[in-house]
């Protein structure tokens, strides 16, 4: 009969065989939910945006009584920023260290934070400050597009704003103003750009009547040109009244008037326009024959009566976008003067029955165009704007189609040529141009073959 020693025997011995086969399987690893992890590099870095760290973190996997551990899978994840990590997930090597491979900052100057994680919770948190990368464009940031009289200093300096690759400003930047057209001159031409990147230039004292042009420059980089405008006063007399919305004035054209640079009398008013929008400026006599101009800042001319054969009415349609204005009232002729009514009021609508219109630079308007309206030749329809440009400014008209008609642009110069088209059917035109000559340019918005188009026009 078996002892109960012998059966006490037996039942350890099956338990190391229990225990033997056990281990002929997967070997047992760590357990990671008792593990806990330290910082094995900097937490604080610093790099540049869009390039990898130069000391990539590291952390060590330790468990509960402090020893090192390998096999653990360690999870690094992007916090802010918007970097990347090549390789997210490390299981961590017989040093107990588990290490990104590469972590490239993101494109925005700023904080970037990353967070290694393991199974048990434990965290520990990376940063580094992303700074600009090398200069890389020129965007210009106020001073453009500016009037002035010659040999007078325009009221906004020039600015840049400088940037990297990826749009965030860089600071320190060393940017040269150069006067390249006007014979103009710049009182501070060098400028270093600030903690918001830009930089400034000194007094852009403008050159002879005409257009004046003056780029920045650092090292290989230019910026778009800057623009102005040196015009010589028409006339040497201030405006004599302010005209608001819907004036109706009476006057007399004297020889005590204000007279023009040709000789011819004249009274200028300054117009106040509230709010943007199509504007109706009338000049009536029956004592003279009439002649009406609408002027901008530093008297640069916008509008005005282009009629051969001049008459008792002189009238002109203006779309205007908000701002003071010079009117001029005068006669046609040299000594001729007498009793006038000047009237100024809001128009209907912008634009109908394919009718003319001046156009203003930083105006945007509405307009339709009917087959039954107008027809400018055979099969075609257009809405028509008149601007005034100088010789060497540039200027961009875009055209929305809101009624996916495809319309026909066109810029017909002042000698009545094709100047630049844009396709019919797209929905979406954008005409840029230099002008060559002075004068007044039509830009022609309508149809080939249709029978109506709804569209948006503006004139930067």
């Amino acid at each position: 009969m078996e002892s109960r020693t012998s059966r006490v025997r037996v039942a350890r011995h099956l338990g190391c065989i229990v225990l033997a086969v056990v281990s002929c399987g997967e070997p047992v690893g760590p357990d990671a939910r008792s593990t806990t992890l330290s910082p094995a590099s900097p937490t604080q870095l610093a790099g540049t945006v869009g390039t990898p760290v130069a000391d990539p973190p590291s952390v060590m996997v330790r468990d509960a009584r402090g020893k090192a551990v390998a096999g653990v899978a360690v999870t690094f994840g992007v916090s802010s920023g918007g970097g990347t990590i090549q390789t997210p997930r490390v299981v961590s090597d017989s040093s107990g260290i588990a290490s990104v491979a590469v972590w490239t900052l993101g494109t925005a100057a700023g904080r970037n934070t990353i967070a290694a994680t393991s199974a048990s919770g434990a965290t520990v948190l990376f940063t580094a400050d992303a700074v600009a990368g090398a200069p890389s464009q020129l965007e210009k940031v106020d001073g453009d597009g500016q009037v002035a009289s010659p040999g007078v200093a325009l009221g906004a300096h020039p600015q840049v704003r400088v940037t990297d690759a990826y749009g965030n400003n860089v600071a320190g930047v060393t940017v040269t103003f150069v006067v390249e057209a006007g014979g103009g001159s710049v009182s501070a031409p060098v400028a270093v750009s600030d903690a918001a990147g830009i930089a400034e230039s000194g007094a852009w004292v403008l050159g002879p009547p005409g257009v004046q042009r003056m780029v920045a420059r650092a090292g290989q980089l230019a910026s778009e040109p800057f623009t102005a405008r040196a015009v010589a006063p028409p006339f040497g007399c201030a405006p004599s009244d302010a005209l608001l919305t819907q004036a109706n004035v009476q006057s007399e054209l004297t020889a005590l008037s204000c007279k023009g640079t040709d000789g011819r009398s004249l009274d200028a008013y300054t117009v106040v326009v509230a709010g943007p929008g199509a504007y109706v400026f009338t000049l009536t006599s029956v004592e003279f024959d009439t002649d009406i101009e609408l002027r901008g800042a530093g008297l640069v001319e916008l509008a005005r009566n282009e009629n051969g054969a001049r008459t008792t009415k002189s009238e002109i349609k203006a779309l205007l976008p908000q701002g003071t204005y010079t009117l001029v009232a005068s006669s046609s002729k040299l000594g001729a003067g007498g009793r006038y009514t000047l009237a100024y009021r809001p128009a209907g609508s912008d634009v109908e029955s394919c009718e003319e219109a001046y156009i203003v630079r930083g105006t945007t308007v509405r307009g339709v165009v009917y087959a039954s309206d107008c027809i400018v030749s055979p099969n075609e329809f257009a809405d028509r704007f008149r601007i005034y440009l100088e010789a060497g400014s540039q200027v961009e008209i875009r055209v929305d189609d809101y009624s996916y008609s495809g319309p026909n642009i066109r810029l017909v110069s002042p000698d009545g040529s094709i100047a630049e088209a844009g396709p019919g059917g797209n929905y979406l035109t954008t005409l840029n141009y230099q002008a060559p000559v002075n004068g007044y340019y039509t830009v022609l918005v309508g149809l080939l073959n249709e029978s109506g188009t709804q569209y948006e026009i503006s004139v930067r």
